[in-house]
């Protein structure tokens, strides 16, 4: 994935899918591809909405004993965790029927959960990086069950899902 960086430079984070601690930053102004050497959290699943980026920081989830926020600095090269809190830690829920997206809105991280079973969405917004009391919960929207994950949010702060038959839906959160 390419990042912008404050230099007119583009640069890519990429890590080796079989060495859990290698990560690399490929630049396109040098043409080349640099270690990162840090030991930083591997991100826990793939898929849409696991990881976005926001002002030259990569955010996705991640996961040890407890699943948590991990953001990356591309110009300091440092990684900050932001753990989940306990009453929105949905961990003793079936990871199958539970899904974690994360997405921007209004220059804020936002974080949707999805759950399959009951069609419900839990919105919640991060107010500082690294300090896990700072997760809100804005919204539970639902249930509905024909909806199968958010795809994206808008300018205006609509959130668009895509319907278990593919069409697409638009949600506005100021309504």
């Amino acid at each position: 994935m390419f990042f912008p960086m404050t230099d007119g430079d583009w640069e890519e984070t990429w890590k080796d899918g079989y060495h859990s601690s290698l990560w690399e930053i490929y630049s396109l102004k040098r043409n080349s591809w640099r270690k990162v050497d840090i030991d930083m959290p591997t991100q826990y699943n793939s898929g849409v909405g696991v990881q976005v980026y926001m002002d030259g920081v990569c955010h996705w989830w991640s996961e040890s004993d407890e699943v948590y926020l991990v953001s990356f600095e591309l110009i300091n090269e440092v990684f900050v965790k932001t753990p989940i809190p306990s009453n929105m830690d949905d961990n003793d829920i079936d990871s199958r029927i539970l899904f974690r997206h994360l997405n921007v809105l209004n220059g804020s991280i936002v974080w949707i959960s999805n759950y399959a079973e009951t069609g419900t969405f839990h919105i919640s917004i991060l107010g500082e990086v690294g300090v896990k009391e700072s997760w809100t919960k804005l919204f539970i929207v639902g249930p509905m069950r024909d909806i199968e994950h958010p795809i994206g949010i808008g300018k205006k702060g609509d959130i668009f899902f895509r319907k278990k038959d593919n069409e697409q839906i638009c949600l506005n959160l100021s309504t």
